[in-house]
């Protein structure tokens, strides 16, 4: 990776959607050139894929929670597996210390976080569980 690379990733982290023909110009090269370089990218996994951020403002509040696991090591494996599978689930971490598992959850109303936590929670595998309520963003990067 270059820095014309990285030039074209860092872009690409701020506006997914931006046209070939601004980034081609943007980064000094030409559209063929750019599109080779997000096709080269992407054959080697560098690009897994593309995604939107949501005007959360706009869609109305949502709840967000981090919940914590201490699991079954043995079960660890099928408890990702089985996180993958709910919706409310944002993303899932592996942590060092007492919890194995970090798991971002995002739900529309206290009652439905309940749920998603009881259904976490009776996850074979999983010993215990940690929910912290999230109340406010003091500021967030989008970077990843």
């Amino acid at each position: 990776m270059d820095a014309i690379d990285q030039a074209l990733i860092a872009r690409l982290q701020v506006n997914a959607r931006e046209s070939l023909s601004s980034l081609a110009r943007e980064l000094g090269i030409s559209r063929s050139t750019l599109k080779d370089r997000m096709d080269r990218l992407e054959r080697r996994e560098i690009i897994e894929g593309y995604t939107i951020r949501l005007n959360r403002g706009v869609l109305g509040s949502r709840i967000k929670a981090q919940i914590l696991l201490n699991l079954d090591q043995k079960q660890n494996a099928s408890v990702a597996q089985a996180l993958s599978k709910l919706i409310e689930v944002q993303s899932v971490y592996a942590v060092s210390g007492n919890y194995d598992l970090l798991v971002n959850v995002e739900t529309a109303d206290t009652e439905t976080l309940d749920a998603v936590v009881d259904a976490i929670a009776a996850l074979e595998g999983v010993r215990h569980t940690q929910t912290l309520i999230l109340f406010s963003s003091k500021f967030e990067r989008h970077t990843t």
